[in-house]
This record gives structure tokens, sequence and C-alpha cells, in this order.
């Protein structure tokens, strides 16, 4: 008898510690790079500017550090400088401004926007990070 309840205890207590009901979570606040156009052509010497929207998601309500970085020597970008405040219902549009110049092939050539985020109480601060791939189309650029 004492075998048996002994067995059937220890089959209980792992089928309440085994099997605990599913815990919810709470989806993480957080936000969307959108863009109207991925791809622009810009002939040498000119600037051009894609047009981008933050979008918050899950009531994100920070702040947001944009940057961006050109892999070919004759294209460069621009930013934004400092951050942009995103409450959990706001949209904030922004422009990165791209410029064909200097020496190089014609092509089409990436440009990459990083977004930094954070929200939250300095004591439980969260942090989120997106990048977009933009695409600069040149003619050959000549000095």
């Amino acid at each position: 008898m004492k075998k048996i309840f002994a067995v059937t205890f220890v089959t209980l207590l792992f089928a309440l510690t085994s099997y605990a009901p599913a815990q919810t979570s709470t989806p993480k606040a957080d936000f969307v790079i959108n863009c109207a156009e991925k791809t622009l052509n810009a002939p040498a010497g000119t600037t051009v500017a894609f047009q981008l929207s933050l979008t918050p998601l899950n009531g994100f309500d920070g702040s947001a550090a944009l940057s961006c970085v050109s892999s070919m020597p004759g294209v460069t970008c621009e930013a934004p400088s400092g951050t942009v405040r995103l409450g959990p219902t706001v949209v904030v549009p922004f422009e990165i401004t791209a410029k064909a110049g200097g020496t190089g092939p014609a092509g089409t050539y990436p440009i990459i926007v990083t977004v930094k985020g954070s929200y939250g109480s300095p004591m439980r601060l969260g942090n989120v990070s997106h990048t977009e791939m933009l695409y600069l189309t040149t003619a050959t650029i000549t000095p």
C-alpha cells in the first residue's frame, strides 16, 4: 500500500509541476519603418529624398535616433540629426537625403538606414533597433 501511494503521489506531483497553464505575455513595444519608395534614381550631382516614417507598435512610447551609411564613396546620405519622439499612436515622417557626386561607375548602391529606439523608465529601459535597405541608382559619376 505504501509503495502504491508513493508512486501515485510522485506521479501527481510530476503532473502538477510539468503541466502548468500557459502564461500569456504582453507584446513587446516596438516600431516599424515604412518607406514610400526603396529605390530612387539620381543623376550625377543631384540630391534625392527618400520619404520614410516610423509607426509605433504595441504602445511604443519613447525616442528614436536615425542614421544612414552608403557603401559607395561617390554616394552620400544624410539622416535627420538628434532623436524623434514616438508616442503610442504618433507616426513620425522623416526623410533621408542622398546625393550622387564624385567619381564612380553607374549602378545601384545600397544605403543602410538604422533606427535605434528606447522606451520606458530609466529603471526598466527597453531598446529596439531596426535597419532598412534603400537603393540609389546613379548614372556614371564624373568629377
